[in-house]
């Protein structure tokens, strides 16, 4: 892909796999079966390679989501915060140590 190609797509936009396919973002769409297939054809990796589904939290699933639970914890420790330190914290986790999201699934090489 030249560079001219690259930046009249890099804009931010969010494409379907077809849009992808047909910008050249991807070879193929398929779901794991398909990708083990291409993986052992095209690099020679086992078709017998194990497969981990990534299964992200949902909100509410940890401390750190939930502002009460995190002013019941700094008490354990002897601190006492406010509900207003509790949700700064509680934003501040989220912002600055946990990922928002999943950005790439897997790539291969060729």
């Amino acid at each position: 892909m030249t560079r001219t190609q690259v930046l009249t797509l890099a804009d931010g936009s969010i494409f379907t796999g077809s849009q992808g396919k047909d910008n050249g973002l991807i070879d193929a769409i398929g779901g794991e079966a398909k990708a083990l297939e291409w993986l052992n054809e095209e690099n020679d990796i086992s078709s017998e390679l194990k497969v981990i589904e990534y299964k992200p939290k949902r909100p509410g699933d940890s401390i750190f989501d939930n502002p009460a639970a995190l002013q019941r914890l700094a008490r354990i420790f002897g601190v006492n915060i406010s509900n207003h330190e509790a949700s700064e914290i509680e934003e501040a986790i989220k912002n600055r140590l946990l990922l928002d999201g999943l950005v790439s699934i897997w790539q291969g090489s060729r």
